[in-house]
């Protein structure tokens, strides 16, 4: 639905209690919705996902 990711980062290592990441994907929204701004998803090491979060992809604009 989002098409391919503006970023990606794989699973990382973490100190405890956090431990392994599953790593994560970001992706641009697109013009009609929002053409500064990007969303990324969090995965667990099992694929799912357990966070969401968006952000300006050039801060200094709204």
């Amino acid at each position: 639905m989002l098409g391919e990711p503006y970023e990606s980062k794989g699973p990382v290592k973490l100190p405890l209690p956090i431990g392994t990441t599953g790593g994560w994907d970001a992706y641009r929204l697109g013009v009609e919705s929002h053409p500064n701004a990007k969303v990324a998803a969090q995965y667990l090491l099992d694929k799912s996902v357990c966070g969401l979060v968006f952000t300006l992809v050039d801060k200094g604009h709204d």
